[in-house]
């Protein structure tokens, strides 16, 4: 009795630590707007770094803003993503859970790049919405409009719940990797449990199939086999061929590995 509430007390402990996100709450400090092409006025910058803190206090995910007038012959994509992975951004750890908007004005598109636990919330269909809506202001050289519509759409669908939802498996690995903490925790646990099973008398075998055997009165007389029928089901697998360019998933999210490693979402647009 005494092992099973050490099992359920330290099995509580890492549900709470597992599931409130305020364990690994990493204060967002530093710059995260940066103007390289030179598009944004000083006090439209000033906004979008106190927005971006202030949404990432309410969604637990980094904000990052990004203007380039040279994309150093690479893909809005992959500038997104490398910007992302070189700068160590991430609300949780460095290229840990946040989303970064680019506006490129060397390949003229506008592009989102997600990371982490930002991939599950923002799936390609709100990613595609969040698009279309900066467009509107970036197609007619709002910049600054344009980025403050992203930090609002783009928050209010972090704040909601995610169309993929990542699985319990997947959490309790991703918790794993963030803190050693939750490593020794689950040692403990399995130890612990592990001896108290093996110490048990309830989960010793007792029984076998000679416990229910009437030993010499039983006696095979006769056995047939009887053919009955055949049924064969047939139906079509259906492939998915990823995002396209006629937009994304209803409710998945496309991931893609950047030139690092790591695993990003997102979406681009022409403008």
């Amino acid at each position: 009795m005494r092992h099973m509430n050490l099992i359920r007390i330290l099995t509580c402990l890492f549900t709470v630590l597992l599931l409130h996100p305020i364990f690994l709450h990493a204060e967002v400090t530093g710059q995260r707007v940066y103007d390289e092409a030179d598009i944004l006025s000083e006090e439209e910058e000033i906004r979008l770094e106190q927005l971006c803190k202030s949404y990432a206090d309410e969604t637990h995910m980094d904000f990052v803003i990004l203007t380039t007038d040279d994309a150093q012959s690479k893909t809005s994509e992959a500038f997104a993503d490398d910007f992302y992975d070189e700068g160590g951004f991430g609300y949780d750890k460095p290229q840990g859970n946040g989303v970064l908007f680019l506006i490129d004005m060397d390949n003229r598109e506008i592009c989102i790049s997600t990371c982490g636990d930002a991939i599950y919330y923002m799936t390609d269909k709100r990613i595609d919405e969040v698009l279309e809506a900066v467009y509107e202001s970036v197609s007619v050289g709002d910049y600054g409009g344009g980025c403050k519509t992203f930090l609002q759409k783009t928050a209010a669908f972090l704040k909601s719940d995610p169309y993929a939802r990542p699985t319990l498996k997947q959490r309790m690995l991703a918790s794993l990797k963030r803190s050693p903490i939750y490593i020794a925790i689950a040692a403990v646990v399995a130890c612990v449990y592990g001896g108290s099973l093996k110490r048990s008398r309830a989960y010793r075998n007792t029984t076998n199939f000679t416990t229910y055997q009437d030993r010499g009165n039983f006696h095979l007389v006769q056995r047939e086999d009887f053919f009955l029928r055949e049924t064969t089901t047939t139906r079509r697998i259906v492939t998915d061929t990823g995002r396209g360019s006629g937009g994304g998933h209803s409710g998945g999210s496309s991931t893609h590995v950047s030139s690092g490693g790591v695993t990003h979402g997102g979406g681009s647009m022409k403008f």
